[in-house]
């Protein structure tokens, strides 16, 4: 069917006629590739899946840039016209200090200014430059992890479907692989406990345990 598409482009009035349109339409074949590489396949997944999570972290990316934008514009609107002239200009600017390449100018300018600047700045830098990058990077991960367990479900149906005796493999092989991710958090719960203040499980309960008589 994909072939199909392909060669049928040919035929569309407006497009059959312009040679580079054509050779665009015939190099879509090479996506063909993902099927034959199951982690390029789980990648391709993954990102078709964090497609609507990064859609609204791009809406809230936004947002923060134009309500930095509109303070920067009112207080470096005269000391710096080339960065915080316009709104524009400076939702450009904080959008390149995403970066923090230009981080330290900016600081710089702004102690021109006021010492005060120096919490706009860095305020800025804590909630564009690192909250949501690394909202970005665990809407990733998790998007990767749902899409493995995608794979991992349609690995075990081609198995069913080949051979009713590896249904029995299959259900082997996304078991082992369950057992490692409850592993995996089980391990991750613990160290989170060790680094809690609060007392261990254990011992509140031998604390509040009744004394015994006799």
């Amino acid at each position: 069917m994909f072939d199909f598409v392909v060669v049928g482009a040919a035929f569309v009035p407006g497009l059959g006629t312009n040679s580079t349109l054509l050779r665009l339409a015939r190099l879509l074949r090479v996506v063909r590739v993902v099927r034959l590489l199951p982690d390029l396949r789980v990648l391709v997944v993954a990102v078709g899946r964090a497609l609507p999570a990064v859609a609204s972290l791009a809406v809230l990316t936004l947002l923060l840039l134009f309500v930095y934008g509109m303070v920067g514009w009112l207080i470096f609107d005269e000391h710096a016209p080339d960065r915080f002239g316009t709104i524009g200009d400076a939702m450009l600017n904080l959008f390149v200090m995403l970066t923090l390449e230009n981080l330290p100018e900016n600081l710089a300018m702004g102690r021109e200014v006021s010492e005060w600047t120096v919490l706009y700045f860095l305020s800025f830098a804590l909630l564009a430059a690192f909250l949501l990058f690394n909202l970005l990077i665990g809407i990733v991960i998790n998007s990767t992890e749902e899409a493995r367990a995608l794979e991992l479900a349609r690995a075990e149906r081609e198995l069913a479907d080949e051979d009713p005796a590896n249904d029995e493999a299959a259900h082997e092989v996304v078991l082992a692989e369950r057992v490692r991710s409850l592993r995996q958090s089980l391990d991750d719960l613990e160290r989170e406990l060790a680094r809690s203040p609060v007392a261990p499980i254990g011992a509140l309960a031998a604390r509040h345990r009744p004394a015994s008589h006799g």
